[in-house]
């Protein structure tokens, strides 16, 4: 288990890991993956408003996904999306009025390669943050 001191910084009530320049990686627009408690992603996601390219379209994956361009989409939850709405959210993000959407996806369930569509779980992992309430 992960210690206290090696966590990260903290923002707002959030601990981020790993933590250095987390903000400057997600202004990279790169598609980011973020796992922890559903509290503590509900108060990363606030607290990354700031980084993320407007508009910020979030998406509960719970229900049938629809998408439109944005400059930045969330999906909460994305571990509840079945191989159907996996495979149309790659073509969406295949399409070229897509290409630069950044992919923001948090879950509270790890999300593993063999369990998940492999072409989409490495789209969306580019970068991966674990958080934790402080």
């Amino acid at each position: 288990m992960e210690s206290r001191a090696s966590a990260g910084p903290e923002v707002g009530r959030v601990v981020v890991s790993p933590g250095d320049n987390w903000r400057a990686l997600l202004r990279t627009r790169t598609n980011a993956l973020i796992s922890g408690p559903a509290d503590a992603l509900d108060a990363f996601v606030d607290a990354a408003r700031a980084e993320l390219q407007e508009p910020i379209l979030v998406v509960p994956c719970d229900e049938r996904i629809g998408l439109t361009p944005a400059g930045t989409v969330v999906l909460r939850n994305i571990h509840l999306l079945d191989a159907g709405a996996q495979a149309s959210l790659v073509s969406w993000m295949d399409e070229p009025v897509n290409s630069r959407t950044q992919i923001v996806s948090v879950t509270p369930v790890p999300l593993l390669p063999g369990e998940f569509d492999r072409n989409l779980y490495y789209r969306l992992n580019t970068l991966h943050f674990t958080v934790q309430l402080a």
